[in-house]
């Protein structure tokens, strides 16, 4: 999911852009069909049945500018779930964001709220609801358990919507209040916090001990609404005023099985490094593959660019994770995704590091399908291990040799398939 600064600041920018500020964001960069308990998501009533689950694709709206990840939907009667915070508030102000497109309405009942860090559920404040009205879709807020105001019928059905949800601390007891923002497809929040679509509501309601989880409620199956949510980010402020880094453009391009990154800023504040992550299409674990020094803080244009080798035959994706230098952390994705042929030749590169200790990399690359033996020899000739013993289709292919039980000195690999055969040295260094 994309958006712009704060949670928002109403301009023109086409990456991705989490501010200073955030302290979390569940964009559901998840495979289609994973249940979210699968992703550190916490079931807690109904548990094993009609289970929430990642659908495809993500939700879009013109502050969010543009879909990463997918969404969950949420149905009527079944598992409720929760997810902890990293980061717990017990004092002043937090805005939460997401987006919704609500299915279908019935007489109303509530789909998300907040709770404290306790393990169980026991508080469910804040709680946003969804009730059919005349057609549309009318949304609610309850500080608790109290009747819930409605907004009218403002929410078409089909169409997403951007919330805030907004909860106060103050001294005292029963006094904290929670607040709720809802904004058009075509509507950005200003950057001055506007009066709210409903509320400031709460005062004599029990308050939060502290924000310490968000919760999404699948209520009872005649009352509750059937919806999509998606892009689901925590902030303690509205604006924040930060652009951390302002990216211009971000591209790729690939070169047999090498893919060179390449981006530019407009301006950076703080700004550390870029950490480059890529992850295999249609997966949800990325990895970091590399990092690359940032500019500090600058109002020039700064050129970047990362080239990734190396890689084996697949689907790819990647985005850069830019690190300030008390930690925080945004990230920018690349919109396209990586596709890593087959060779038009038969290759065995040298291996990598050489002289090795004890671990290397063997890159080989087979045009066609077929037998494939990768085998490593001793300086007298003698076979010390088979690494490759099966048939593999074309593509490019990395294999680790680990030497952690073999004396040093000079080694032999030798690829055959095909037809082809060519053998290497390499060097044992302890």
């Amino acid at each position: 999911m994309k958006r712009v600064t704060m949670l928002f600041l109403a301009v023109t920018f086409f990456f991705t852009v989490k501010t200073q500020a955030q302290f979390f964001c569940e964009d559901f960069e998840y495979q289609a069909g994973d249940t979210i308990s699968s992703h550190g998501w916490v079931p807690f009533s109904g548990i094993g049945t009609n289970e929430v689950v990642v659908v495809e694709p993500g939700l879009e709206h013109f502050c969010y500018g543009g879909i990463y990840g997918n969404a969950v939907q949420l149905n009527t009667t079944g598992e409720d779930s929760y997810k902890f915070l990293p980061s717990i508030s017990n004092t002043g102000t937090v805005y939460l964001s997401f987006l919704v497109k609500f299915l279908n309405g019935q007489t109303g009942d509530f789909f998300f709220h907040l709770g404290d860090s306790s393990v169980n559920n026991s508080q469910k404040i804040a709680r946003v609801y969804a009730k059919l009205a005349g057609g549309n879709i009318a949304m609610g807020l309850a500080k608790n358990n109290e009747t819930p105001v409605y907004t009218g019928g403002n929410y078409t059905i089909g169409t997403t919507y951007l919330v805030v949800l907004k909860y106060e601390f103050f001294n005292g007891p029963d006094n904290d209040l929670v607040s709720l923002f809802i904004f058009d497809p075509n509507d950005c929040p200003p950057i001055v916090e506007p009066d709210a679509t409903i509320g400031p509501l709460g005062s004599g309601e029990n308050d939060l001990t502290n924000v310490g989880k968000i919760v999404l409620q699948q209520g009872a199956g005649s009352k509750s609404a059937t919806l999509i949510i998606d892009g689901i980010c925590m902030d303690r402020v509205w604006d924040n005023g930060a652009l951390p880094v302002e990216l211009t453009s971000f591209t790729s391009s690939v070169s047999q099985r090498d893919v060179t990154l390449n981006w530019s800023t407009s301006t950076e504040t703080n700004n550390a490094r870029f950490e480059i992550e890529r992850k295999v299409a249609g997966t949800s674990d990325w990895n970091s593959t590399g990092s690359v020094d940032g500019n500090g803080t600058t109002n020039l244009r700064h050129e970047y660019s990362f080239t990734d080798r190396n890689l084996t035959s697949g689907r790819f994706m990647y985005r850069l994770k830019q690190i300030d230098y008390n930690g925080n952390y945004e990230y920018f994705n690349l919109s396209n995704e990586i596709q890593i042929g087959t060779p038009s030749e038969f290759e065995l590169s040298q291996n990598f590091p050489n002289p090795f200790n004890p671990s290397t990399s063997i890159n080989f690359g087979i045009p066609n399908d077929g037998f494939v033996s990768l085998k490593v020899y001793d300086n007298s000739g003698k076979e010390v291990a088979t690494l490759v013993n099966e048939s593999r289709p074309a593509g490019f292919y990395t294999v680790n040799f680990n030497a952690l039980n073999l004396s040093s000195g000079v080694y032999f690999y030798s690829l055959q398939t095909n037809g082809f055969v060519k053998t290497m040295k390499m060097a044992l260094m302890k």
